[in-house]
């Protein structure tokens, strides 16, 4: 918050004004945008007597981690939840002001629901197109191949929470693996998009 605040020269209590989501968070201009693409550079630019310097030196210690990756993933998904339920009412995009309410109420319990119901069943990411593993905030695209026959359209990610593991399923119905894809992140693209798509899909490595 502190790094995307001071892109766009916003101060103080104009902080709240800041995007919890946007349209392109490729280019994170959004909350959400730099913990997808810049949690690292943005930890790192924080200065160290900011308000949360314990928690973020303890973040920078674990990078890299199941911890910070969770922590990055539960942080994405309230605020996806948030961005959700703000569309329900006609608002798209929510700032942080427009939040702060449920932020700081009891609908953070649904958020928490959201997550839990993401991760305790078998859910399905399908592909008319190719599914691409991004790196390095876009500046990188590898796509997803059946190991037996090629295809690189249609396929099917298949994400086994209760097993931990993501199968590749291809038009043929080959079944294989990719050892770039771990089950959170393509949870969290089924959480961004629904269990189907019609289209080429990006998930972050």
């Amino acid at each position: 918050m502190y790094g995307l605040a001071s892109s766009i020269s916003l101060e103080g209590p104009q902080v709240a004004g800041l995007p919890l989501t946007g349209p392109d968070e490729r280019r994170s201009a959004s909350v959400r945008g730099v913990l997808l693409h810049h949690a690292l550079s943005a930890l790192q630019r924080c200065p160290n007597e900011a308000l949360g310097a314990t928690g973020r030196e303890q973040l920078l210690a674990v990078y890299g981690s199941r911890t910070f990756n969770f922590a990055r993933e539960t942080a994405v998904a309230v605020i996806t939840h948030h961005a959700r339920s703000s569309s329900q009412t006609g608002q798209p995009y929510p700032t942080i002001k427009d939040r702060v309410p449920a932020l700081a109420g009891a609908q953070t319990v649904g958020a928490r629901a959201d997550v839990e119901e993401a991760r305790s069943r078998q859910q399905f990411l399908r592909a008319a197109g190719v599914i691409w593993v991004v790196y390095d905030g876009g500046l990188s695209r590898l796509p997803v191949v059946c190991t037996r026959c090629q295809a690189r359209t249609g396929l099917t990610l298949q994400a086994d929470a209760e097993a931990g593991s993501v199968r590749v399923v291809c038009p043929d119905s080959h079944v294989s693996q990719d050892p770039r894809l771990t089950i959170a992140r393509v949870q969290e693209a089924i959480v961004f998009g629904g269990s189907s798509r019609s289209e080429d899909v990006e998930i972050y490595g």
